[in-house]
């Protein structure tokens, strides 16, 4: 600054000069112009060297906040324990902007109940708490929730309508600041004057820092919290404390690797080497995209040819090596360049094989759920128009004599309907009785006595092996049920082994107790934490292609051209075994093998429940005088209109309703006359188990019989253990129905 001020003093002394010569001679007329110029030259020279002066202090107090931006981030690698963390983070706000609160909420995990509330302030954590706690502050997360940017509150008396205690901290000017990790809102930074106010520069610097506040916390709280885990699992907590941050990345549950433009690994962490089970001379040096399956190699090399710095990619594809299965990565890829000139793509992996195999098994399971509620309901539709049918069918055979030529017509077209309900009841029911009781036993005593059965229809070339736990616990089971799974897996490999060389099929059985959620050992099942009877039926047969695998369990779906009842029949075990509360896999080559897997959870009940399809004991013999009298509730105006007009035929008074609400109603007003009520179970408004839990409130010894197309096994069980006096599934003869009234009214 010397010499500026020696030159601005030089141009002075000039101007001086030559005013004194202007003045002491004419011939110096002309150089009062270059005098004012020189003047304007003197004040332009001024405000130049103001002004970069003022860039300079300027360039030096950015220089400086670089540097302390710079020193932070240093510091950050040297954070043993939070309260190292706070100290540094809020020190480093003080710095720059100084505030009288300032403190961070967040959550880590979704999962997590309450917020962590950081502060270099522990004297007002409890005031911190109370004013996170307000419902208000739901407005304020809104705000900064969708913004990557910090938002400024010049003056909070400028926000009307909302609802914030901002007395409690005395509050006048706010900056809250979203705490963000790829995309994922964390939590929410606050830093609060009670006098002054925030400018737009407090503002610009909070946003310039913003990316490495969130990242600094994420990381700390993160590794925190496993190392907590890890404490609760290992005694060496003075060694564990001491762990570098850098041993985490070598070591820790990421996979690393470094590539150069051509793919090639250059580098690999620890854990890389060690969960695939990769030798280090086996990967470094070669082309990465060796260990990735050559189904999804082009797309993965789409992404590493994309890269671009500073932005980063997501990938999803298994991974070649010796685990079996083979582990499902989620790859993060980024390109760095250094010095200008050289390129390194960076990829970092995550291990999601549990996940990925447990959402196969939630969407399996869903979808096939899905199309059996849909497929159901739409047969229940059926059966509702064969119930129609086949009563009147009948009524017309009974009313018209038997020589009549219609007769001929009719029972073609009686013999027809009941082909269609009797498809329409194997399928609704798995072609089963509808109600069975639970057993408690063992299942190899099943197995044994079905294979001996079994056998009288194998081919003479099949060979049937065996390999039964004799330590297997007891299960609780339905005998039919499984019977009918052994049947379907059996016949499905019998199918599979037509003209293959020594063929065979094994059975096994063994006691598996899975300690927590998560695949089963050298298998991609899914499998919850239980203790499980796990059943193997194994074949030699023609296998199934990958690809088919997760079609099979579809109902209709079936790789044979000729077979009645196409594609039923996994579709039927999956849902036995989901009625037993087990899992189902398929694991299988093609060409080589077949193997279905079910596991049925260990849970025996203390005493056996019988339940009975129909029940009917308790009648009372009406008085001559008395009319029987019904009350028929079907939401379907065809069958409540055929059963009236049927039954008033045999004698009776019928009233109709068409759901259970408007039931309820007409038994309220007729109780005392009503007989008999015949219950729908699936009906819009009130369905028949509420409606029947209402009238048995009402009086509970008034008989109900139950009629229905389809419904819920659980539902009718319930049912009929409250009370109801039996049960007759849609579509019915005439005489069924008549016959069974008669009976229970004893008419």
């Amino acid at each position: 600054m010397k010499i500026q001020t020696n030159i601005i003093q030089y141009i002075e002394n000039m101007v001086k000069s030559l005013k004194r010569v202007e003045k002491s001679s004419e011939v110096f007329s002309e150089l009062q112009e270059i005098s004012q110029e020189l003047e304007n030259l003197q004040k332009y020279m001024i405000t130049t060297f103001n002004t970069l002066e003022n860039n300079f202090n300027s360039f030096v107090r950015q220089v400086d906040m670089l540097s302390d931006i710079i020193e932070f981030q240093r510091s950050v690698m040297n954070f043993k324990n939070s309260q190292n963390l706070i100290h540094n983070l809020f020190d480093f706000f003080e710095r720059r902007v100084p505030s009288d609160h300032a403190f961070i909420a967040f959550r880590l995990k979704d999962e997590d109940k309450t917020e962590t509330v950081i502060t270099n302030r522990p004297n007002n954590l409890d005031n911190y708490r109370q004013f996170l706690a307000h419902e208000g502050i739901d407005v304020l997360k809104s705000i900064v929730q969708e913004r990557d940017l910090a938002y400024l509150i010049g003056d909070v008396e400028n926000m009307p309508g909302v609802n914030v205690p901002w007395d409690l901290l005395d509050a006048r000017s706010v900056i809250l600041f979203p705490l963000k990790v790829q995309g994922k809102f964390l939590g929410t930074g606050y830093l609060i004057r009670t006098r002054e106010m925030f400018s737009l520069n407090d503002l610009s610097f909070i946003n310039l820092i913003l990316g490495l506040i969130s990242l600094v916390i994420y990381q700390h709280y993160y590794f925190a919290q496993l190392k907590s885990r890890l404490f609760k699992q290992f005694r060496l907590r003075k060694v564990l404390e001491e762990v570098k941050y850098a041993e985490y990345f070598e070591k820790g549950p990421l996979y690393i690797f470094t590539l150069d433009p051509r793919y090639i690994v250059l580098h690999a962490n620890a854990t890389a080497f060690s969960k695939l089970q990769i030798h280090q001379d086996m990967i470094v040096g070669e082309n990465f995209l060796e260990i990735i399956p050559k189904t999804h190699r082009n797309e993965f090399k789409r992404i590493l040819d994309t890269a671009q710095e500073g932005q980063v990619q997501y990938f999803r594809s298994p991974v070649e090596g010796k685990k079996r299965p083979q582990p499902i990565m989620e790859f993060y890829v980024s390109r760095v360049i250094i010095q200008n000139n050289f390129i390194l793509i960076l990829v970092f992996a995550v291990d999601i094989t549990q996940m990925y195999y447990r959402d196969v098994l939630e969407q399996r399971n869903m979808v096939l759920d899905e199309l059996d509620q849909l497929a159901r309901t739409l047969v229940s539709e059926f059966n509702n128009l064969l119930t129609m049918v086949v009563p009147n069918i009948s009524l017309m055979r009974t009313q018209l004599p038997q020589e009549h030529q219609f007769q001929k017509y009719l029972e073609i077209m009686e013999k027809a309907t009941q082909r269609s309900s009797n498809f329409v009841q194997k399928f609704l029911n798995y072609d089963l009785e509808e109600f069975e009781t639970y057993e408690t036993g063992n299942l190899n005593k099943i197995v044994k006595h079905f294979i001996s059965q079994f056998k009288k229809e194998l081919p003479k070339n099949i060979q049937v092996r065996f390999d039964l736990d004799v330590s297997l616990k007891n299960i609780t089971y339905y005998p039919r049920r499984i019977k009918r799974l052994l049947r379907i897996l059996f016949e499905n490999s019998v199918n599979a082994l037509i003209d293959r060389e020594n063929p065979v099929i094994q059975v096994s059985t063994r006691h598996y107790l899975h300690e927590a959620n998560g695949l089963v050992p050298e298998h991609e099942f899914y499998l919850k934490k239980g203790e499980y009877v796990e059943l193997c039926v194994y074949d030699n047969g023609c296998g199934i292609p990958q690809q088919m695998i997760p079609q099979v369990f579809k109902p209709f779906y079936s790789t044979r051209i000729k077979n009645e009842g196409v594609g039923l029949g996994l579709f039927i075990a999956y849902n036995i075994v989901k009625d037993l509360q087990g899992e189902i896999f398929i694991e299988s080559k093609n060409q080589e093998y077949t193997a279905v897997y079910v596991y049925l959870p260990i849970k025996v009940e203390e005493e056996s429940v019988t339940r009975v399809a129909v029940e009917g004991t308790e009648t009372v013999q009406p008085s001559v005088e008395h009319v029987p009298t019904l009350l028929v509730v079907d939401d379907e105006y065809n069958i409540r209109s055929m059963m009236r007009e049927i039954m008033e035929m045999y004698g009776f008074r019928v009233y109709t309703a068409g759901n259970g609400e408007e039931g309820l109603e007409i038994y309220k007003k007729r109780k005392n006359d009503i007989d008999l009520v015949i219950l729908d179970m699936i009906m819009p408004i009130m369905d028949g188990r509420t409606a029947f839990s209402h009238i048995r409130k009402i009086n509970p010894n008034q008989k109900v019989f139950i009629i229905s197309g389809y419904s819920q096994r659980e539902d009718l069980e319930d049912i009929l253990e409250k009370g109801a006096i039996g049960y007759l599934r849609k579509p019915f003869q005439v005489n069924e129905i008549v016959n069974k009234i008669k009976e229970i009214l004893n008419v």
